[in-house]
């Protein structure tokens, strides 16, 4: 028996292994004939739906590539944490400017989100992303469905990070607090970016820094393995509230939008220059506001400051935030923190016809 994606090597079962072996041929080629007998069959397989789990570690695979039949792929987040912490040995530092630069700003990059980010040039978010990307002749987006297109949507797999990768030295409590941060962030990001599905990997051990590596017992205090769960828990169930499906033919809700963000403190989250190659990054840039709406009458946002070192708490932070888009005036507004279901601070400052004005804290 092999593991995986193994078993489309040739070379697997070759001793001397073939030169001629190719997997990513192999895999092509199945995905195709397994297309092809699918559409041979509508009476039988009419409803069949097949999803592409070859690609996943391959960033040059695109939707684009994909037979009809084929409605979604595979996206394998990297894992490995040694790349979360990015060092100047393993890729050249840059400056704003994307000018090569000795600079070293000192904050470590260990977050979630680094897939969307330029730090790292073979992201899967250009896949995720409605408007297609041209790297070497192959497009990258998914397909929404539109106009006779078939959908192919994308997926994310092997979700979850281990905090001992990140934080090998702190206690079992700290441990279980981290964990739940860095799958809830994830969880709410790239479900926002447009992933159809976030698969969650729970082992207990991990070999590479990828799945949330859940320990055998429970830590002090009532914060165990669980903690992560209850949390996704809590998200999901208040995401899924009052969730109205948009009937076929049905003219979309329409969009959200940030029309302005300001606040008093002018925190950051590595100190530069006031301007030029070597400027600071503010948190108010990296300000995440995620926002779904779940019918014609409510929205649900997930918000926080995206850290570039997660290990480190963010003590709380007021900003004021203009939301545009909306249906009409807010009646309410409330903001809880989905890893302790405490209350945040949340005030209407003000708001028009289709926009309100909000005050609020915000951490990572």
């Amino acid at each position: 028996m092999t593991f995986a994606s193994a078993f489309l090597s040739a070379a697997s079962y070759h001793d001397p292994p073939s030169p001629t072996a190719n997997a990513r041929a192999t895999a092509a080629d199945l995905i195709e004939r397994t297309a092809r007998h699918v559409a041979a069959f509508p009476e039988r397989l009419g409803d069949v739906r097949l999803v592409n789990g070859f690609v996943g570690t391959d960033a040059r695979a695109a939707c684009s590539q994909q037979p009809a039949r084929v409605s979604g792929i595979v996206r394998r987040t990297p894992g490995a944490l040694l790349r979360l912490r990015l060092r100047p040995e393993e890729a050249p530092s840059v400056n704003a400017y994307y000018e090569p630069d000795a600079w070293d700003a000192g904050v470590p990059v260990a977050f979630p989100e680094l897939e969307a980010t330029a730090l790292t040039a073979d992201s899967y978010i250009r896949d995720l992303a409605p408007i297609a990307t041209n790297v070497d002749g192959v497009f990258h987006a998914r397909r929404d469905g539109g106009e006779g297109e078939a959908s192919c949507a994308v997926r994310l797999s092997g979700v979850g990070i281990d905090p001992r990768w990140l934080a090998p030295d702190v206690g079992p409590e700290r441990l279980e607090i981290l964990r739940a941060k860095l799958i809830t962030r994830q969880y709410a990001f790239f479900l926002h970016k447009g992933a159809s599905q976030v698969a969650i990997v729970a082992r207990a051990r991990s070999v590479s820094g990828s799945g949330l590596g859940l320990p055998s017992v429970a830590g002090p205090a009532g914060i165990g393995p669980n903690l992560a769960f209850a949390a996704l828990g809590r998200m999901a169930r208040t995401f899924k509230e009052g969730l109205v499906g948009k009937p076929r033919g049905q003219r979309s809700l329409g969009q959200l939008e940030v029309r302005s963000l300001w606040d008093c403190h002018d925190h950051v989250q590595f100190q530069g220059a006031d301007r030029g190659a070597r400027r600071s990054l503010y948190n108010r840039e990296v300000f995440a506001f995620l926002p779904y709406r779940v019918s014609d009458k409510r929205h649900v946002v997930s918000y926080y400051v995206m850290t570039r070192d997660t290990t480190v708490d963010l003590p709380p932070e007021r900003y004021g935030v203009l939301v545009g888009g909306l249906p009409g005036p807010t009646r309410s507004v409330r903001a809880y923190d989905p890893l302790t279901e405490g209350e945040i601070p949340v005030k209407v400052l003000g708001g028009g016809a289709d926009e309100v004005h909000l005050e609020l804290e915000a951490t990572d």
